[in-house]
This record gives C-alpha cells, sequence and structure tokens, in this order.
C-alpha cells in the first residue's frame, strides 16, 4: 500500500520535536531526540559521542554545547517529518528567531527537492510547513570555545576524502579524521594514510526503527540532506576537540542540478549555496572561531580523479557504491560505480580499473540507461552524488582516443563506448563531436575542466598552497 502526500498531510497536522536527553557515562555521551506526528508514532533516534577520547577540551554539556545539539536535532527531524509531511512543525525544544526558522525552511526545501520530485510532490517554499517554536531560548548563550588549532576531517572512504587526506599530509599533526558511522572504506583511508586512533573521532548514529517500518508500509519515504547532518554533527565535534576548521571534500560539480533546468540537486547539501549558507550561520548563531569549507572545492569531479589515480596504496580500500557500502563492495550496476569508473579510466591502465571493480562495466548492458543518463543523452542526471555531464563527455572524449591511440578500431570498442561514438557521430553530445578523417573523438569544451579553477570556493589562503597541483598543467 503506498499513502499520498494530500492525504497524509490531511490525517497528520503537526509534527512535534519536544526535545532531546542526554545520557553521560564514563566514557559516553548518547543524545536521543524525541519526535512526535500526533496519532502516527513517536521517534526517538539518537547520536553517541566517545567522551574519553584524549583530544576533547571543551565541555560536552555546556549550555553552548547544548545549543549546538538542538540544532543538530534541528536537521534530524526533516528525517521523520518526510514520513507523513505534516503542515505543522512544532519545535519545542527551543525558540528560533524569524530568520533562524527561514533559514531552516529553505534547507528542508531545498534539501528534499529529489524527494518531492520523486513523489510527485510540487509544494511551494512558502506553504510546504510551518514552524512554531517554543521552549528555551538559546539566543544568548555565548561561545565558550577554547581551540587546539586542530582540523577535523570527515573522511567517507570515497576517492575525493582521500584526496583531501593526502593534500594535508603536510600539516598531519594538526589533522583528526571524523567518521559518522564510518564504513570499512572510511576505517581503511585513516589506517593508509597513517592516523592513529587518537587523530580519528567516531560517532555513532542510530535510526529508530519505526521511521523503517513505516517505510515498508508505504509511508512517504525519500532522499534526505544527510551531509547537512554530517556538518551541524562534525560541527559538534570540532567544538569538543577544539577544532577551528571543518574541511570537507565536496567538489565544483556537486553544484550542478539534477534535473537540467531546475533547482532539484541530489547533493543539494554538497553545494557551494549550503556550505555559504552554513558558514553564515554557524558564524551568526554559533561562533566565528570554527570555519567550515570544502578544500575541493576550485576543481572538477575528473580533475580530483586524476590527482586520486597518483594514490595507488588506496586502489583496493577505497569505495563510493552507496549500494555496496555495507558489504564494502563495488555493486557493478548502479550510476555510482559507473561514474567513478569513468572518471578514473582516462588516467590508468583499463586492466587496473577493472581490477578495481572486479569487472568491466564498459561492456555491462545493465548499465546502459545510466550511462546515457550521465553522458547527456537523456537529459537527466541520476539521482546520485555523480559530476556533470559535461565532464563525463570530457573523460569519454580522453577515453575512446587513449584506446584508439592503442590500436584498437572503432568496431572493437566496448558498449557504453560504441555508444558515445555514435552518438557524438549524430550530433547527440554538447561537447564531443566525432572527425571522420582521423577517426577520433573531438571536444568542444568551452574550458578544460582538468586546468578550471571555479571561483566559488571559499578555501583560505594558508590552504591553497596544499591543492594547486590539482589543476593539470
Amino acid at each position: 500500500m503506498s499513502f499520498k502526500y494530500e492525504e497524509l498531510r490531511e490525517k497528520y497536522q503537526s509534527f512535534i520535536y519536544s526535545g532531546f536527553e542526554t545520557i553521560r557515562t564514563e566514557d559516553k555521551l548518547k543524545v536521543v531526540y524525541d519526535f512526535e506526528v500526533p496519532g502516527l508514532a513517536r521517534f526517538n533516534p539518537s547520536l553517541e559521542f566517545p567522551l574519553d577520547h584524549k583530544l576533547i577540551i571543551n565541555d560536552a554539556l555546556s549550555p553552548f554545547a547544548e545549543k549546538i545539539l538542538f540544532s543538530i536535532g534541528m536537521v534530524e527531524l526533516i528525517s521523520y517529518w518526510k514520513i507523513a509531511c505534516p503542515p505543522r512543525v512544532e519545535v519545542k525544544a527551543g525558540k528560533l528567531t524569524d530568520d533562524q526558522i527561514n533559514w531552516w525552511k529553505s534547507l528542508y526545501f531545498n534539501g528534499l527537492g529529489e524527494f518531492f520530485f520523486k513523489n510527485g510532490i510540487s509544494p511551494s517554499k512558502s506553504d510546504f510547513m510551518s514552524i512554531e517554536t517554543s521552549g528555551k531560548d538559546f539566543s544568548e548563550i555565548s561561545s565558550d570555545f577554547k581551540t587546539q588549532g586542530l582540523n577535523l576531517i570527515p573522511v567517507g572512504g570515497g576517492k575525493d576524502s582521500i584526496v583531501t587526506l593526502e593534500h594535508l599530509s603536510k600539516v598531519r599533526d594538526n589533522n583528526v579524521c571524523f567518521g559518522l558511522n564510518p564504513t570499512v572504506a572510511s576505517r581503511d583511508s585513516m589506517e593508509i594514510s597513517g592516523y592513529s586512533d587518537e587523530q580519528r573521532f567516531i560517532v555513532s548514529r542510530t535510526l529508530d526503527p519505526e521511521m523503517l517500518r513505516l517505510n515498508k508500509e508505504g509511508y512517504l519515504n525519500g532522499h534526505t540532506p544527510f551531509s547537512a547532518l554530517l556538518a551541524f554533527v562534525s560541527y559538534y565535534v570540532a567544538y569538543l576537540i577544539g577544532a577551528e576548521n571543518i574541511i570537507l571534500s565536496n567538489e565544483a560539480s556537486a553544484n550542478a542540478a539534477s534535473i537540467p533546468g531546475t533547482e532539484i540537486n541530489h547533493q543539494y547539501s554538497k553545494t557551494s549555496e549550503f556550505e555559504i549558507a552554513f558558514q553564515n550561520y554557524s558564524e551568526k548563531y554559533f561562533s566565528d572561531k570554527i570555519y567550515y569549507f570544502s578544500l575541493l572545492r576550485p576543481f572538477a569531479e575528473i580533475a580530483i580523479a586524476r590527482s586520486f589515480c597518483q594514490y595507488e596504496q588506496y586502489f583496493q580500500a577505497f569505495r563510493s557504491c552507496n549500494l555496496g557500502s555495507k558489504k564494502n563492495i563495488w555493486c557493478g550496476e548502479c550510476p555510482k560505480c559507473l561514474f567513478i569508473y569513468v572518471m578514473i579510466s582516462p588516467f590508468l591502465q583499463a586492466e587496473k580499473v577493472e581490477s578495481i571493480f572486479g569487472q568491466n562495466l564498459w561492456e555491462k548492458e545493465s548499465l546502459v540507461k545510466d550511462w546515457k543518463e550521465l553522458i547527456g543523452i537523456i537529459p537527466q542526471k541520476p539521482f546520485e552524488c555523480v559530476g556533470t555531464v559535461e565532464e563525463v563527455q570530457y573523460a569519454t572524449y580522453l577515453i575512446v582516443n587513449k584506446t584508439l591511440d592503442n590500436g584498437a578500431e572503432i568496431s572493437e570498442l566496448p558498449l557504453l563506448l560504441s555508444i558515445a561514438v555514435e552518438s557524438a557521430k549524430n550530433g547527440d553530445l554538447s561537447e564531443l563531436k566525432f572527425d571522420e578523417n582521423t577517426n577520433r573523438l573531438i571536444s568542444e569544451a568551452k574550458v578544460n575542466p582538468l586546468s578550471l579553477w571555479h571561483e566559488d570556493e571559499r578555501v583560505p589562503e594558508n590552504f591553497k598552497g596544499l591543492i594547486m597541483d590539482i589543476l593539470a598543467e
């Protein structure tokens, strides 16, 4: 059975964020949030922080810390609100100003763009929810932050966070790796890059099983802005350990809409727009002593992939496949696997790429639709964390010509590359053409994505010198 948006909103009028409980033991802090959709369910997701970590210098339960924990709940609630999308959200855990309410509504609305689209929902930003707040006033609570001058680096286990780790190796002693329910690949990346247990800070997050049960029953489900949750949780961790920088690995390509001509973006909370919004919010309502930014924002995804290919020690450890993350595998059947395969193929031997994935994705008929979306034959990107159509086309230009230069014939190209060549011949690709005289692809890219520095970055000057080698000459 599946439920409709309008019916659910009519039946369930309100969502309540009642508060949160902190349970402190000798070595842990457990934070349990209290959400409810009256008449449907109560939800109690939780986070668990290690308090025995030697780097902690700030009070985990100070009034300022509590202010951050309250805000984490404001992000966490969206995963539970979306089950029935009640029109009224009652925040009883703390007061918010009108400016803050507008900020949160903007995050929810933009971060749920894919959710709305996939569920056939067309709400307006003004009326998809109202937010009423009461309870503790956090506005007068000022920062008591003590610093150790550290850098906190969220590590997901994919190529991007590995490139960040490697480019920050010169300041390794100031770095701390952060993982929120880290995967095997995330832990392995920390290990390979040489970070000891004392330089890792691991947080556990537990979803309420009632949400999972309702999802199975047909209540509304879909993508939520997870990276926004990561932002607030990492801010709390940065506060605990006295870190002045939270250093993300989001690239310029994350800014591109998933559906051309719209603002619907699977990666909204990885965009420059969110990054800037979070910087402004945290500076205004928390402290200006902790700075959140992406080290890789100046670069296209393909430039980051080129840099990653220097670090062979990670080839068998890194993972970016969401479907295979729990088993620590590349599933080989999703657009994310295919995208990563495409991005690294220009810079490695075909046999090396195949050995990483355990199979040759170029020949898989099951990936044809994903391929057509990635390369722009079908005008909609997959709803995954993948780069732009232009980057895929440029990578294809490099791969096809490299393959032909190595002695292959056009007729010998694998399935997906053959589709790309035929599409280029037919004029179906925006930046790729085929030259019948030379039997080679021609790129009509306005700029080379390997050498482009995107101007929407906010990387501090003292970090820029560490990343300039990512640009191609």
